[in-house]
């Protein structure tokens, strides 16, 4: 192994190159804010501010300038579906809901029984 490795020298090399962090949120204007670490600090972090209404003309840019397959629909993006749930969990418990509400149950007729000193209405299990 040597120690004089010149990463400028040797790009076909690198595998994984570097690249600084980006991190996105809303600020206190409801704009959608996509940061980026600067180099030396957060005084050279880098913003970029989109309104909500703009995301989705952002991502489909984005995603065509990557070279990915996109669609859209009378010129505006394709709005991607909610991610359906991933665990086996929930598909049971909306299963279970779902069949619950289905179900008819039967009421049993009610009748008097006498059961030693007092009166007792228990539901018939014919």
């Amino acid at each position: 192994m040597s120690d004089n490795f010149d990463w400028c020298d040797k790009p076909d090399l690198i595998i994984v190159p570097s690249q600084p962090a980006i991190a996105i949120y809303l600020n206190p204007h409801d704009a959608v804010v996509i940061r980026q670490e600067g180099h030396y600090g957060p005084d050279e972090d880098q913003w970029v501010y989109v309104t909500k209404e703009n995301v989705p003309r952002l991502v489909q840019a984005l995603l065509e300038a990557a070279g990915y397959e996109t669609a859209t629909t009378y010129g505006e993006p394709l709005m991607l579906p909610a991610p359906k749930d991933k665990t086996a969990a929930e598909r049971m418990r909306r299963y279970r809901n779902k069949h619950r509400n289905d179900t008819v149950t039967e009421e049993l007729p009610l009748r008097p029984v006498t059961n030693g000193h007092h009166q007792e209405v228990l539901q018939a299990a014919e």
